[in-house]
C-alpha cells in the first residue's frame, strides 16, 4: 500500500513526493491511482492538477487547493518560468559529459513519442557554447503532415563508471516523455525504461524507472499585497538511486569513488545545479 508523503503544504498548494510505479490517474488496468489517494488524504479539500509525472517517475509533484492558484501555476509552467530538475540513471556514459539535447518531438504509435527526424541524422554540434545534440537545419520532420514540438533538455553527468551514469537534467520545455525520448535517441536509455528502451536487455532491467523529479522552483505570486517570491522544493533521493550507484562503485577498486563517503553527494548535486544554470544562460 502506498503512503502519501507531503513535502510541503499550506492553504494554497502542496508538494507531494510521488512514489514510483503509481499512476497519477487511473490507467487501463483500473488500478488505484495517486489522485484517488490524494482525494482521500485531503478529504474535505478540493485539489487541482498543475502538472503530471509519468507512472514510473518519482519525486516532486505540485497540486493546488484553489482554481486561482492552479491558474497562476499553470501559467508559470506554460510560460516556462518554473525550473525543474531531474535525477536519472542511464545506460552508458554520455560524451561530452555535459550538454544539451535539442531534438523536436512528435507523437508516435501506441501513446509513444519520437524525435521528429531520422535517428541517423542526429549529430553533436560542439561549435555552440553548450555542446548540443540536434538535427541538421534542413531536417524538419519525418512526418511533415504531423505537428511536432521543439524540445530542449540540459544534462550534467554527476557520476559514471562507463556502463551506467547518474545524471541531473533540466528540461527547458515540458513535453510528454521528453527526458526518456531524448536520452534514448542519443543512445543512453534510462535504466528500467521498458517503453523507450529494450525490455529484454539485462543491462537495462530494473525494479523501477530510474527517473526522479528532484527539485522544483516556482514563484508564489497569488498572495494579495505580498510581493512575488521564489520558492524551491526538493524531494529526497530514493534509496534505489544511491543503492544502485554505490553498488556500481563497490565493484571498482577506486575507493575515491565511494558515493556515500569520499564523494560528497550534496556538493556533487550543487555543482550539477550550477552547471545547468550556466548552460541555460
Amino acid at each position: 500500500m502506498y503512503n502519501i508523503e507531503v513535502i510541503y503544504q499550506d492553504d494554497n498548494f502542496a508538494i507531494i513526493n510521488k512514489p514510483s510505479m503509481l499512476s497519477l490517474f487511473s490507467d487501463r488496468a483500473h488500478s488505484v491511482s495517486l489522485w484517488d489517494l490524494l482525494k482521500e488524504y485531503f478529504k474535505g479539500k478540493a485539489i487541482y492538477q498543475v502538472h503530471r509525472l509519468d507512472k514510473g517517475t518519482s519525486g516532486v509533484l505540485l497540486i493546488a487547493f484553489s482554481k486561482n492558484v492552479q491558474a497562476q501555476l499553470n501559467r508559470q509552467f506554460l510560460q516556462r518560468t518554473t525550473e525543474k530538475y531531474y535525477l536519472a540513471i542511464c545506460v552508458g556514459e554520455p560524451s561530452p559529459s555535459n550538454g544539451c539535447i535539442d531534438l523536436p518531438l512528435c507523437p508516435g504509435r501506441k501513446s509513444r513519442f519520437r524525435v521528429a527526424g531520422q535517428r541517423d541524422s542526429i549529430f553533436l554540434n560542439q561549435k555552440l557554447d553548450t555542446a548540443t545534440w540536434m538535427l541538421p537545419p534542413s531536417v524538419d520532420s519525418v512526418t511533415p503532415d504531423r505537428k511536432f514540438y521543439p524540445s530542449q533538455t540540459l544534462f550534467h553527468t554527476i557520476f559514471s563508471d562507463g556502463q551506467y551514469s547518474l545524471l541531473m537534467l533540466k528540461p527547458i520545455t515540458g513535453r510528454t516523455h521528453q527526458i526518456r525520448v531524448h536520452l534514448a535517441w542519443i543512445g543512453h536509455q534510462l535504466l528500467g525504461d521498458t517503453l523507450y528502451g529494450r525490455p529484454s536487455s539485462s543491462i537495462q532491467q530494473a525494479d523501477r524507472l530510474a527517473l526522479h523529479s528532484f527539485r522544483l522552483q516556482l514563484t508564489e505570486n497569488w498572495l494579495a499585497g505580498v510581493a512575488p517570491q521564489k520558492r524551491v522544493f526538493q524531494a529526497p533521493i530514493p534509496d534505489f538511486f544511491t543503492d544502485f550507484m554505490c553498488g556500481r562503485v563497490q565493484q571498482r577498486a577506486d575507493a575515491a569513488l565511494d558515493l556515500q563517503s569520499t564523494l560528497d553527494l550534496q556538493s556533487a548535486l550543487d555543482m550539477a545545479l550550477s552547471s545547468l544554470e550556466r548552460a541555460q544562460g
